[in-house]
């Protein structure tokens, strides 16, 4: 083992026996990762303050791991590619994506744009690294999936695409369909455009990705419950707006608005009838 007198991170009273010793056990999980002792010591001074430095830190192969990255080691960061990342990818990804989100989450794991340092020197040993890396793979979606105007306005025309039901339930409800198609579909258009952003994207991830509720949670960082109730919501919030542009856009009798709301329900019933309490 190297001796650590002589290193600058001394000054951080940590004890260069056990700062060894975990440098020692790092590369004993991690062989083909090879970084000085005098790194690792400065990298955990540094950080110090957010961990318990003691022969027993749970964490410190993580926090090597890190710092291995920093330094730009290429193992390393092919470990943190392969065996952490590709296992932290939310389910909801399409294959197509999941490439772009991988390149992303790196990017802003290495890249340090002044004023802002990588990403991945914040971390400080306080959870494990997968767990925290979990954290940053969401906001990092979270961030790609979020939308300008214009691209809300084609999540809205997707969406609207989405919610066809075959003619052949209903005969009367066909009829209203047809009869009412260029209406109805410009006040499914309107409503979807008044969604906020986070019903948009949650709506988006369920009827066109085909995500599920656990999946959909993972991303948002919440109880599937929560996701199961956002989208009650939603199908309200739908419902109303819909009624409401029908009833300003349409004269209608007492019968042909009731035909309407029938129609409506059968429409978000069919749509958004994916997520219930039994959707495990």
């Amino acid at each position: 083992m190297v001796a650590a007198s002589g290193s600058s991170w001394k000054g951080a009273q940590l004890d260069p026996t056990v700062v060894g010793a975990l440098h020692h056990r790092a590369q004993r999980r991690w062989p083909e990762l090879q970084l000085p002792l005098g790194a690792f010591g400065e990298y955990l001074a540094e950080r110090s303050a957010a961990f318990t430095a003691d022969a027993d830190c749970p964490h410190a192969d993580d926090l090597y791991l890190a710092c291995c990255c920093l330094h730009g080691i290429s193992v390393a960061i092919r470990v943190l590619e392969n065996d952490y990342l590709d296992r932290l990818l939310p389910p909801s990804v399409r294959e197509t994506n999941r490439d772009d989100l991988r390149q992303a989450v790196l990017e802003r794991l290495l890249s340090a744009q002044a004023p802002r340092q990588a990403r991945l020197a914040d971390y400080a040993g306080r959870a494990s690294l997968r767990n925290w890396l979990r954290v940053v793979a969401r906001r990092v979606q979270l961030n790609m999936m979020r939308k300008s105007p214009s691209e809300s306005v084609r999540d809205a025309e997707e969406l609207l695409e989405r919610f066809v039901v075959p003619l052949g339930r209903d005969p009367e409800l066909d009829c209203v369909r047809q009869r009412y198609a260029r209406e109805f579909k410009e006040a499914f258009r309107q409503a979807l455009r008044a969604l906020d952003p986070r019903s948009t994207l949650v709506l988006k991830m369920h009827t066109v990705q085909g995500a599920r509720g656990r999946d959909i949670a993972a991303v948002f960082g919440v109880r599937r419950a929560t996701v199961v109730r956002w989208m009650a919501e939603i199908r309200r919030e739908l419902f109303r707006t819909t009624q409401a542009h029908v009833r300003q856009s349409l004269r209608l009798s007492s019968a042909e608005f009731r035909s309407i709301v029938r129609l409506l329900r059968s429409e978000m019933d069919t749509n958004l009838s994916g997520l219930r309490e039994t959707d495990d």
